[in-house]
């Protein structure tokens, strides 16, 4: 007499409990969360480094209000970067080479000299930081193509380089709000121009990969007011007011990529 197949009552809880720990067997997937922890830590990473900058322009234009939040950013990158090498450089071999080293050594640098620089060698040097670990987060996508989802690798190529426009047009703004009746420098103009193009493009790139009209509607307004400020300063903007609002979309975005990584990875 044949038995019959056995079947399971999904509506049972301890189901879904159990699934979870035989996928946690699974090598692979260990791995795939390594590396998503990683590239979350980075992402902390290089949203405090774009919020010194931010920050940092502001200062140099004299925006002295930004001064408490900047030397709180400034301690947090400090622990943060001196720690994270020892933390990942066991799991992650980029953490063990020359470009990390790199990377720490021109960060000793700025934290020490940055209020000498003039505000276009600052925006430069913080840049040259974020862009090491929008690096690193395209390789740790790269070098794992066989461990993480397609729409994982794809993130961390495309995502930060991003969010990373956004945050040039944080920091550039901040040096039109501080020179408003002044015509903004042309090297200045020419950088502002580029990231406003980048951003809009990049903007719509992935708004197809995602559900939140509300953070797209926010970035789209965040980067028309940046266009604003070329041709001047718009009636009722203020530096605080500016990079807050800039400040909200890239944090929105910060948060949704994490979501994210774990959500697919």
């Amino acid at each position: 007499m044949l038995k019959k197949p056995v079947s399971v009552d999904t509506r049972h809880p301890w189901i879904f409990p159990l699934g979870r720990s035989l996928q946690a067997c699974n090598p692979r997937w260990w791995r795939r969360r390594r590396i998503v922890e990683i590239s979350i830590a980075l992402l902390s990473l290089m949203q405090d480094l774009q919020a010194h900058r931010g920050l940092s322009c502001a200062v140099l234009v004299g925006q002295s209000t930004f001064d408490e939040e900047l030397s709180a950013v400034g301690s947090k990158l400090q622990r943060s970067v001196h720690t994270f090498g020892e933390q990942y450089s066991e799991r992650q071999a980029v953490f063990r080479g020359a470009a990390w080293d790199h990377l720490l050594a021109h960060w000793e640098s700025l934290r020490c000299n940055w209020p000498g620089l003039d505000f276009h060698t600052n925006l430069t040097v913080h840049s040259e930081l974020v862009l090491g670990v929008v690096s690193i987060l395209r390789y740790m996508g790269e070098d794992n193509v066989r461990t993480l989802q397609p729409a994982c690798v794809r993130l961390l190529g495309e995502w930060p380089t991003m969010v990373e426009h956004l945050g040039l047009l944080r920091a550039i703004g901040m040096h039109r709000l501080g020179h408003p009746h002044e015509p903004m420098e042309l090297r200045l103009a020419a950088l502002y121009r580029v990231h406003l193009h980048e951003a809009r493009s990049t903007l719509a790139s992935v708004a197809d990969e995602f559900n939140a009209p509300a953070l797209l509607d926010a970035a789209g307004c965040a980067v028309e007011h940046a266009a604003e400020l070329r041709a001047g300063l718009p009636k009722g903007v203020d530096a605080p007011g500016y990079y807050a609002e800039m400040s909200n979309v890239i944090d929105a975005w910060y948060a949704l990529m994490r979501q994210r990584l774990f959500g697919i990875c």
